[in-house]
């Protein structure tokens, strides 16, 4: 009976994790962080504990099996609550030369994860230059290499470090860094009449693939909608805008431009004076992590040896 109740909530927690990650029963789907840090985890993780160790202990197999099974128990939800109270995890948007520094930028981050007795650690990275690898048609991303200058508070100088597309993340200085997402952050120039800059900035949208339409705003009821083409469009070959710029209801302009080339609307001007690269980078500290690891291996190796003692018994049948 134990074991049909651990069964039975292990189905509840899957059913659960996958219906919040497919959105089924919100407005949206959520997170994987979210959903498996949340409330209603937490309070399954305690119950789960509770039947998967009772199991264990009620297990009449060998020394091995019941050591392999305790450890299981012990150090996978041990790892779990660690993580929960301790992990730091923050996503940013990085463009090339744009620096992130922690305790200072978390505001400006598209996610932070802090767990009540997290610690911040202290680091500052910036991107350097990125390097992406494009299908043929150029409307694919094949990979992408990434060079950041990386520096932690007790380190003696700045290094590179490079980090690629990949599922794994790369662990330096005790923090899981990863990259993820592409795409373009264009920097405008906005001039009155005169001519005189009134604003300039880098901008990251996603224009990627090619023909990707997004928008910006500024301090005006001008709405700045762009694509950008970066291997040229019809049978040109240098890179090419289509800009539309709509103030409240109203066109103002419409057409394409090249890179640093004015688009007049109103009584000023805008142009694209530069394109550089973004990249998402995601930068994780959890303790918790290898303790769960080392827990999900002696579940492996308890599930071995229950299979093996299965089929010793039926050889003996």
């Amino acid at each position: 009976m134990g074991r049909i109740s651990s069964f039975h909530l292990l189905l509840c927690v899957l059913v659960y994790g996958i219906a919040e990650l497919l959105g089924i029963f919100s407005t949206g789907p959520a997170t994987f962080g979210s959903v498996v840090y949340s409330r209603t985890m937490v309070v399954l993780s305690v119950l789960f504990f509770l039947l998967a160790a009772r199991d264990v202990w009620k297990d009449g197999g060998g020394r091995m099996r019941r050591i392999a099974g305790i450890a299981a128990v012990i150090c996978f939800f041990a790892g779990y609550w660690i993580s929960l109270l301790t992990r730091y995890h923050v996503e940013v948007i990085l463009t090339e030369g744009q620096a992130f520094l922690s305790n200072r930028d978390e505001g400006a981050a598209a996610l932070v994860t802090r767990g009540p007795y997290a610690r911040v650690p202290d680091f500052v990275i910036a991107g350097e230059s990125y390097d992406p690898r494009f299908s043929d048609d150029g409307k694919r991303l094949l990979g992408l290499t990434a060079d950041f200058l990386f520096r932690r508070k007790e380190d003696q100088a700045q290094r590179t470090i490079r980090l690629s597309l990949s599922p794994v993340p790369r662990l330096i200085g005790g923090l899981a860094l990863r990259i993820d997402r592409f795409g373009y952050s264009p920097r405008y120039l906005l001039r009155d009449a005169d001519g005189v800059v009134l604003d300039s900035s880098f901008v990251f949208m996603h224009l990627f693939p090619p023909g990707s339409e997004d928008s910006f705003t500024l301090m005006s009821p001008h709405v700045y909608s762009l694509r950008y083409y970066p291997f040229g469009k019809d049978a040109g070959r240098d890179p090419v805008f289509h800009l539309r710029i709509v103030r409240n209801k109203d066109m103002v302009f419409i057409g394409e431009v090249k890179l640093q080339e004015d688009a007049r609307f109103d009584n000023g001007a805008i142009a694209i004076d530069e394109v550089r690269k973004w990249t998402k980078l995601s930068i994780t500290r959890d303790f918790g992590i290898p303790i769960a690891a080392v827990g999900l291996l002696s579940g492996l190796l308890y599930g071995l040896l229950l299979i093996m003692t299965r089929l010793r018994m039926r050889k003996h049948m």
